[in-house]
Order: structure tokens, then sequence, then C-alpha cells
């Protein structure tokens, strides 16, 4: 329910070490997105057309389930250097700086129109580099 919800957010809050702060904070908010993931997931189905692997794989890890993004990158997508990087996006390295690098270069090789699957991974590189705002 909300009100469970938000207690869990409240007592998450309540944390006094900055770190366990974070860790419990986005604990609760990864649980509590785990519905409106699916929900997500299911939308797109009920439209009549499937989501495309990056799609699921971008829903995926705005419900910071990370494990599932990279189940999609190795089974439908076969991009096994794909799920190398998201294997990475919750761990504390410098995978944003190595991939704003990476969407610099991609931006550049796309100067002509990008088809719709080239977009939706360059949609993933960013979100991977920290570029919430152009997502």
């Amino acid at each position: 329910s909300n009100a469970a919800s938000v207690l869990r957010c409240v007592q998450s809050l309540q944390q006094s070490d900055p770190k366990a702060l974070l860790t419990s904070f986005s604990t609760w908010l990864q649980h509590d997105l785990e519905d409106t993931v699916n929900k997500a997931l299911q939308a797109r189905a009920g439209e009549g057309s499937a989501p495309s692997p990056y799609d699921k794989i971008f829903i995926h890890l705005t419900g910071k389930q990370i494990d599932k993004a990279c189940e999609v990158a190795q089974k439908e997508c076969k991009d096994f250097a794909l799920a190398v990087l998201l294997s990475q996006a919750a761990e504390d390295t410098s995978l944003p700086e190595d991939m704003q690098a990476q969407v610099e270069w991609l931006e550049k090789q796309y100067t002509s129109k990008v088809d719709d699957e080239s977009a939706k991974l360059l949609q993933i590189y960013r979100l991977l580099a920290g570029q919430v705002d152009e997502v």
C-alpha cells in the first residue's frame, strides 16, 4: 500500500551513515518501483506491439533492475558488451565518464537520421552516462 511504502521510505531516510542512507533509500526505491516497471512492460505489450529488447532494458534500468536488464541484453540482444556495461551500472566505477565519451562518439557517428533501435541504444548509453535530462 502507499502508506506502507511511505513508511519504508521514511525509515530508509533515518540512516545516519550517508552510505547506509543511500543503500537503504535505493533498496526502498527499487522495491517500490517493481510494480511500476512490471506495469510499464505489460502496457507496452498491451498496445499491440511487444516492447523491443532495448525498450525492456531501459524500463528495467529505470526501476534499478540491473540483473533483469543484463539478462535481456544477453538473451534477447545477444549483446554481451552491453550486458557487461549494464552490470557496472550499480557499481561505483568510472562508467558514467566512460559512457559520456561513448555517447559523444556515437552522436558524431549518427550525423544522418538514426534508426529507431540505434536511438534506443543511444538512450540507454545516455542513461548510463548520467544524462537523465536527455532520456
